[in-house]
């Protein structure tokens, strides 16, 4: 099964992926990057950063899409493109809490019977607390679990992905909303927060002085 690597928004997950992806290729192997089509920030296949480095997927993993097959559609374009069919060493998945149930499962296709590493990177619940179908999968089946830490506005480790609108943190609502320039606009966005403060309310050092 994959390696699941999580964390809160805002903790750098794409840029170590980015980094941990260049340092397998650095080393001679050939991987593949991919991101989920709900991942709407950047257009089309495009990964990026919060600090501007942007690379392009592979792929864009769609609901009803089986990775694996996504991975021998990538060989086989390759294969007519150059005479070679690629031996994938690893596979880098941004967004990893979108995918189904059924799609974390595909992913023993991708380790066990076509011998290729599957990193999955993501976030580990929704704004109102509840965990993300992947996410929940993942950490019951993924082969290790590591945590990129982040830190609220107080110092303390966040844990919490709290989605501010309108000025407040709200709770309830549907769990997929999406972090556009044009909800930005808005002012609608998501901060890291430590639980004290989520549940507070409060999502930054000016609330919390008044």
């Amino acid at each position: 099964m994959p390696h699941f690597i999580y964390s809160t928004v805002n903790a750098g997950k794409t840029l170590e992926m980015l980094k941990t992806a260049h340092m397998y290729r650095e080393r001679g192997m050939d991987v593949l990057l991919a991101k989920h089509a709900l991942d709407v920030r950047f257009p089309g296949d495009t990964i990026g950063t919060r600090i501007g480095l942007k690379r392009r997927a592979d792929f864009v993993v769609s609901e009803l899409d089986l990775v694996s097959e996504l991975i021998e559609e990538t060989i086989e374009e390759s294969l007519e493109k150059t005479g070679r069919r690629r031996k994938i060493d690893a596979l880098f998945i941004d967004e990893a809490q979108f995918l189904t149930s059924r799609q974390v499962m595909d992913l023993e296709v991708v380790v066990d019977d076509m011998d290729i590493q599957a990193f999955c990177y993501g976030l580990r619940t929704t704004y109102t607390g509840q965990p993300f179908e992947g996410s929940a999968y993942l950490m019951n089946t993924a082969r290790s679990i590591q945590e990129i830490s982040c830190i609220c506005f107080c110092g303390r480790k966040a844990t919490v992905n709290a989605r501010v609108e309108n000025g407040r943190i709200v709770y309830r609502g549907e769990p997929v909303k999406i972090d556009t320039l044009e909800a930005q606009n808005r002012g609608c966005f998501y901060i890291p927060l430590c639980r004290k403060h989520w549940k507070q309310g409060v999502y930054t050092l000016s609330q919390e002085v008044s």
